[in-house]
């Protein structure tokens, strides 16, 4: 069987179960060794045809069927967002105490929404381009709470416009809580294009410390945009099932890990 063939059965195999394992595919092409079978996945996933996963692969038409929608995407992985929602929040708290005012931007996606439900009532300043993010904070009194506009971006629930760009060019942020789609060693935390926002770097270029929380069933979802590398940030906040190999490989390059 010649490589485009090949390729073509892989990918049409993975399009009919959704999500398969590496070992999965090893069973359905035996006479296919397992470095060449590494080597079609890596390049269908460049090429868009699958999505990488850890110990395996998903079909493109099941991730978007997947994480299409935002409110779809708030029924998954509700315990684990909650737990990192506890373990940031108490990091939060640690530093309320340590500092009066503390400036915060709160990124959009599901997990940080998490965050914001649980958010401490102290006296902070909190921005964010996310209006689930804004709903979840209008409960407390004493956080100073301001939202950027801009079209809206139904994808994650929240406003995208390059005109906050100046705006956020004279802010500085104590924290600055980054979403992600998914993480690879090989690639680094990466997103789809509908989430991409040129503010992101300005916030990032004007924060003392870049935080990112995700939950251990993104690792190994490789998306087509890599949008940050570890040795961008300074600190990963993640579930109890987050792999030792991933906790090692984030803190050999400077990222703490909670």
């Amino acid at each position: 069987m010649g490589r485009p063939q090949r390729r073509y059965e892989i990918t049409n195999y993975i399009n009919e179960h959704g999500t398969v394992t590496f070992q999965e595919l090893k069973n359905r092409f035996p006479d296919v060794s397992d470095m060449t079978l590494r080597t079609d996945l890596r390049e269908l996933g460049d090429l868009g045809k699958i999505i990488r996963t850890w110990g395996g692969a998903r079909s493109v038409q099941e991730t978007a069927k997947a994480d299409d929608s935002y409110f779809m995407r708030l029924a998954r992985s509700v315990e684990k967002r909650q737990q990192i929602a506890r373990k940031a929040v108490s990091f939060l708290r640690e530093q309320l105490a340590l500092k009066p005012n503390v400036s915060i931007y709160l990124d959009c996606g599901v997990t940080i929404t998490e965050i914001a439900k649980c958010f401490p009532d102290e006296w902070c300043t909190v921005v964010t381009n996310s209006i689930s993010n804004a709903y979840a904070l209008a409960a407390l009194k004493r956080p100073s709470v301001t939202v950027l506009g801009g079209s809206l971006n139904r994808y994650n629930c929240c406003c995208d416009s390059s005109r906050n760009i100046e705006d956020l060019k004279r802010m500085n942020f104590d924290f600055m809580f980054l979403a992600t789609a998914g993480y690879s060693i090989d690639v680094g935390f990466t997103c789809g294009k509908e989430v991409i926002d040129d503010t992101r770097a300005v916030i990032m270029e004007h924060s003392r410390k870049i935080i990112i929380p995700f939950d251990s069933s993104k690792i190994g979802l490789i998306y087509p945009i890599t949008h940050t590398m570890p040795e961008d940030i300074d600190m990963v906040i993640s579930d109890d099932g987050f792999p030792d190999e991933v906790v090692q490989h984030l803190r050999a390059r400077g990222v703490e890990v909670l």
